[in-house]
C-alpha cells in the first residue's frame, strides 16, 4: 500500500509519495517516490494541514496506480530481444550515437545468446555460461583484407579513395582503411568490387580472427546486460537482477593496460623530423597533437579561433567525429572535464603561423567550392571537416617514410603525458592538462611513469641527505648494525 510522508518546506508542506510495486532478492519492498505540494488557494495559503494529509493519501494511491499499470502494460511472457529493442528506443534523447553504436554492437551477441529467452527465465546460470562463452569467442566476424590488385586497380584508373568511396556508398575511411591492409567487412568489400566490376575474390580474401575477445569487451558486454536487466526490474518484468547475483570472482573484469608511449628519445627524433616534412600538413597537425597531448577528434575539431598565440594557449571546446550515415559530425569534447585551456609550447605558434598561410591559400584557390563552416585547421582539399582516419594515415605516412618503429597517433597522447609526468608536473594540473575525468585514471595508466618518477624523487633525496663519507656506499644492513 502506497505511504506518504511530510515534507516542511521554507515556503510551503509538501509531501513525499512513496509506491510499492515488487521485492527484490532479499525480500525487500521495490519503491518509486515523488513530491506533491497542494496548490494554494485564492487567499495565496495552502489548505488546512488535515485536508493537504487526507489529499496527499488520495495522490499516492493514484501514482501507485499509474506505477503498476506501468508494469502491467509489459507482457511478463517477452522474450528478451524484444524487452532490448523497447529499452533501446526509449534511450534519453541525448544519448551520443557512439554510445548508441557500441550499444548495438553489443547487443549482437548478447541477444544470440539469450534473446530468444523469456525476460523472467534468465538466472544466473545463464550469466555464466554467456560470459564462458565470450571469454572464447573470436573478436568480429569473418572480414576481407584487400589484396595488392585493390591499390594497383585504384592507381590504373587514377581513381581517388574519395570517388570510389561515393561510387560504392561507402565512407572514405573504409576505402582508408582497405589500403592500408587494414580489415573492412564482407558487405563493403561487396560494394567496392561490384562498383569496380571485378570479381571479390580479386580484391580481397577473406580474413577470420583466431584472437579471443579481451577482457575489456568481455566486461562491456556484462555491464550492458546488467543496466538492461536491471532496467527489467524497475519495469516489473524480473523481481531481481541475476547479474548482481554473480559473485566477485564471477564478475567479468577489464585488465588495466599501461599505456605505450615514445620515449624521450624516440620524441625528440619525431620532433626533429617534422621540422624536415614536406608536408605542412602532417609536420602541423603531428607537432600539435604531441604538444598539447589532446585526442585525435579534439585535435581535427580546432578552428582557429580556438588558438591564442598572445596567450600562448589552445582552448579545447568541441571534437570531430564521423558517424554512420552522417560522416563528419561536431560534437562536445568526451566528458565535462575535456573542455579546457592548454598552454603550448612557445615554437608550436610559428609553426602554426606558416600553417595558417597555406591554409589561407587553399581556401583563395577552392574559391566558390570551399565549404567551410567552422574555421576548422585541418580539413579537406575543399573545406569540408577532414576524415577522422585521414590523420591515421598521415601518421602511417610519416612513419613509412622515416622508417620508424610502428606509434599510434593516440600515443601521441601517452607520449605527451609521459613527459609531463617526467618533468615532474602536479597530478591534479596534469589532469586538467589532458581532460581525463579523475586523476586515479592517470595514476593507473601511466604507473610506471610514476615509478620511474617516484625513483627520480628517491635519488634527489639521497643527493640531498646524503650520509658521511664512511656509510656512502654501505649495504643498508651493515649501516643499521654499525
Amino acid at each position: 500500500m502506497a505511504s506518504i510522508q511530510k515534507i516542511e518546506g521554507k515556503n510551503a508542506v509538501s509531501y513525499k509519495l512513496i509506491a510499492f510495486y515488487g521485492y527484490d532478492s532479499q525480500g525487500k519492498k521495490l519503491r518509486k517516490t515523488k513530491t506533491w505540494t497542494a496548490p494554494c488557494g485564492k487567499n495565496g495559503k495552502q489548505p488546512p494541514e488535515d485536508k493537504m494529509e487526507k489529499q496527499a493519501h488520495i495522490e499516492a494511491a493514484n501514482f501507485e496506480a499509474e506505477v503498476n499499470q506501468a508494469g502491467a502494460n509489459l507482457d511478463t511472457k517477452m522474450r528478451f530481444a524484444e524487452y532490448t529493442k523497447t529499452w533501446y528506443d526509449t534511450l534519453p534523447s541525448g544519448t551520443s550515437p557512439k554510445t548508441l553504436e557500441q550499444y548495438t554492437y553489443l547487443l549482437v551477441r548478447i541477444n544470440a545468446e539469450l534473446g530468444e529467452l523469456r525476460v523472467r527465465d534468465i538466472n544466473r546460470k545463464h550469466i555464466q555460461k554467456f560470459i564462458k562463452t565470450l571469454k572464447t569467442s573470436a573478436k568480429g566476424n569473418p572480414r576481407f583484407i584487400a589484396l595488392q590488385a585493390f591499390t594497383d586497380t585504384l592507381k590504373a584508373r587514377k581513381l581517388s579513395k574519395s570517388a570510389l568511396a561515393g561510387m560504392a556508398g561507402v565512407s572514405p575511411q573504409v576505402i582508408g582503411a582497405a589500403w592500408h591492409g587494414r580489415r573492412i567487412t564482407i558487405e563493403s568489400g561487396n560494394k567496392i568490387a561490384a562498383v569496380l566490376e571485378l570479381p571479390v575474390n580479386k580484391l580481397f580474401a577473406v580474413h577470420k580472427s583466431n584472437e579471443c575477445l579481451s577482457d575489456k569487451t568481455v566486461r562491456h558486454h556484462y555491464v550492458l546486460l546488467s543496466t538492461i536487466l536491471n532496467s527489467a526490474r524497475l519495469d516489473g518484468l524480473v523481481t531481481t537482477n541475476p547479474c548482481e547475483l554473480l559473485t566477485k570472482q564471477e564478475t567479468p573484469k577489464a585488465s588495466k593496460r599501461e599505456a605505450t608511449y615514445l620515449t624521450d628519445m624516440q620524441a625528440k627524433e619525431i620532433v626533429s623530423l617534422l621540422f624536415g616534412e614536406s608536408d605542412i600538413r602532417i609536420r602541423t597537425s603531428i607537432l600539435l597533437a604531441l604538444c598539447s597531448g589532446c585526442r585525435r577528434g579534439e585535435l581535427l575539431g580546432l578552428s582557429w579561433q580556438d588558438i591564442d598565440a598572445t596567450q600562448g594557449e589552445i582552448h579545447i571546446n568541441k571534437a570531430t567525429q564521423y558517424q554512420p550515415g552522417r560522416g563528419v559530425v561536431v560534437t562536445t569534447p568526451k566528458n565535462e572535464t575535456s573542455e579546457r585551456v592548454i598552454d603550448m609550447p612557445h615554437f608550436i605558434f610559428a609553426v602554426l603561423d606558416d600553417y595558417r598561410a597555406w591554409w589561407e591559400e587553399l581556401r583563395t584557390n577552392n574559391g566558390d567550392k570551399w565549404q567551410d563552416k567552422h574555421g576548422f585547421l585541418f580539413v579537406q582539399e575543399n573545406g569540408l571537416p577532414l576524415f577522422p582516419d585521414t590523420f591515421n594515415d598521415w601518421v602511417e605516412r610519416f612513419i613509412n617514410k622515416n622508417n620508424l618503429e610502428r606509434f599510434t597517433p593516440h600515443a601521441l597522447r601517452h607520449t605527451f603525458i609521459s613527459l609531463q609526468i617526467a618533468d615532474g608536473v602536479d597530478i591534479k594540473a596534469l589532469q586538467k592538462r589532458t581532460g581525463h575525468a579523475l586523476a586515479t585514471t592517470l595514476l593507473d595508466t601511466y604507473a610506471h611513469a610514476f615509478r620511474s618518477q617516484e625513483k627520480a624523487a628517491a635519488n634527489a633525496l639521497n643527493d640531498r641527505l646524503a650520509p658521511p663519507q664512511a656509510y656512502q656506499g654501505k649495504p643498508m644492513l651493515k649501516m643499521l648494525q654499525a
